[in-house]
């Protein structure tokens, strides 16, 4: 699979995971950030029980979570409210997103889960 056919495939998904959503659940900066950093996009739980080995991955998902909240709350107007532009808008590459070890122009989805510093990403849409 390519990887245009990849960045496809996965738009479709977030696509369908939030189109699932209602109109009021669509608005809420936490549960699509927690949709759209859940694998597979599935809804998840914004509260799991602490303890145990998982302590750390579910200390990373909280955060990215935090951070794509904070990322969506400034999300350009059209964009918000309409599942089909809220995924283009996450999962569109962007040039000024870039992987500082590869060079590679990332999405804001990508940015977020690879923990790329969330000041960079926030300066990167504030222009929007």
């Amino acid at each position: 699979m390519s990887d245009a056919e990849r960045l496809s495939a996965r738009r479709d998904a977030l696509v369908a995971a939030l189109t699932g959503l209602s109109a009021a659940e669509l608005a809420d900066d936490a549960l699509v950030a927690a949709v759209a950093t859940a694998p597979g996009f599935r809804r998840p739980a914004l509260e799991g029980p602490a303890g145990g080995a998982g302590d750390v991955l579910a200390e990373s998902r909280a955060r990215r979570r935090t951070d794509l909240a904070r990322i969506l709350a400034v999300a350009p107007g059209p964009s918000r409210g309409e599942a089909s532009a809220l995924a283009d808008w996450l999962t569109g590459i962007r040039d000024d997103l870039v992987h500082p070890m590869t060079g590679e122009s990332m999405t804001l989805l990508d940015w977020v889960n690879r923990g790329g510093p969330l000041e960079v990403a926030l300066e990167a849409v504030s222009g929007q």
